[in-house]
């Protein structure tokens, strides 16, 4: 199993950038598991940050200040919600 303080999830507007645009909160789970799962890990992200449009995302194991290994990477869009149409 993992946990928490060993993981970092970041956002990227392009893939290449150097500089992350938002940091995940990461929690990891031991409940509701099915099968061979030894944990979950939950990705929560406050989007009030960032400006609607396609971001990058990356899931790292991390060890003290930097990073061991690219667990896993992805696209997330952020789109504009009804409550800011208008403004």
């Amino acid at each position: 199993a993992v946990d928490s303080e060993s993981l970092f999830a970041c956002v990227r507007k392009y893939p290449t950038d150097d500089e992350y645009k938002a940091k995940f909160d990461v929690a990891v789970s031991q409940e509701g598991l099915e099968g061979d799962e030894l944990s979950k890990i939950i990705l929560s992200l406050d989007t009030n940050t960032l400006d609607y449009g396609k971001y990058y995302w990356d899931l790292f194991l991390w060890s003290g200040e930097k990073p061991i290994k690219c667990l896993i990477k992805g696209e997330i869009t952020i789109a504009e919600g009804i409550s800011n149409r208008g403004k």
